[in-house]
């Protein structure tokens, strides 16, 4: 019997190994890109982009605008 229990833990055991590796080289990937940036000491505009912050109170404004457009149209659609 341990014979065939066996096959399903080697491939959750290789599962495992797979999900730390990938892991350890997305934090590679990140301390690389991190490094550079502290040796060029800016952004490009690109990466600006990609890593901009918005404040919570616009995006709850924005929210808050599209929710009262929206009652206005349905208030005529009676």
């Amino acid at each position: 019997m341990s014979a065939k229990n066996a096959r399903p833990i080697k491939k959750i055991i290789e599962v495992k190994a797979r999900k730390k590796y990938e892991a350890a080289q997305k934090l590679v990937k990140i301390q690389k890109r991190t490094d550079a940036i502290n040796e060029i000491g800016y952004l490009g505009e690109r990466e600006v982009d990609r890593y901009k912050v918005v404040d919570p109170r616009m995006k709850k404004e924005l929210r808050a605008t599209k929710r009262i457009v929206k009652n206005a149209k349905g208030s005529n659609c009676k």
